[in-house]
């Protein structure tokens, strides 16, 4: 995500519809306007796990001008959310100030992509009540190897050793555009 954060922390504030826009979702501080608003609890949990104090070479940080000014700092986060809300990751955090790298509904900084990756996902079955964990096959290490003197590398390490092998089903490319 977009700047720098040292310590982990835990989001809060409930998000429903933004009443000025349908792609988007508003997380409320307020909560008599959350109650007005019909918005539902959201929790949200993130840890740093590396920082690219030079920032990311795709992303380039917009001046008043327009103009770009270049790479912003980055911090990689691993996030856990308790509810799974419509953009929940997303809107959380640029909330607190700090978007998701190439987030183009939420965020001010363009990258060719939006950094967002589901590595793990596991929620119970709707009718077995049984619990159903999905791990991504897709190797981070083409991200990382982008960004070699990052703190963040080691992660793509550890993220492949917890990886187990999976049928085709078992493989799941997941964005929140499409939860």
């Amino acid at each position: 995500m977009q700047g720098h954060i040292a310590k982990p922390g835990k989001i809060t504030w409930p998000i429903g519809p933004d009443p000025k826009s349908a792609k988007r979702v508003k997380v409320y501080k307020d909560k008599k306007e959350a109650i007005r608003h019909k918005a539902q609890e959201a929790v949200t949990f993130y840890e740093p796990v590396g920082a690219t104090l030079r920032g990311c070479p795709e992303m380039n940080v917009p001046t008043l001008s327009g103009q770009a000014r270049g790479p912003a700092p980055t911090t990689w986060l691993s996030v856990r959310i308790k509810t799974g809300r419509r953009h929940q990751i997303r809107a959380h955090l640029s909330t607190i100030g700090h978007p998701i790298v190439g987030d183009k509904i939420y965020g001010k900084v363009s990258a060719d992509r939006l950094y967002l990756h589901a590595y793990r996902l596991q929620f119970p079955h709707p009718t077995s009540h049984k619990t159903i964990e999905i791990i991504s096959q897709i190797d981070l290490k083409d991200v990382f190897n982008r960004y070699p003197n990052s703190p963040a590398w080691p992660m793509a390490e550890r993220l492949k050793a917890k990886a187990r092998p999976c049928d085709a089903r078992g493989l799941m490319r997941m964005t929140e555009n499409r939860m």
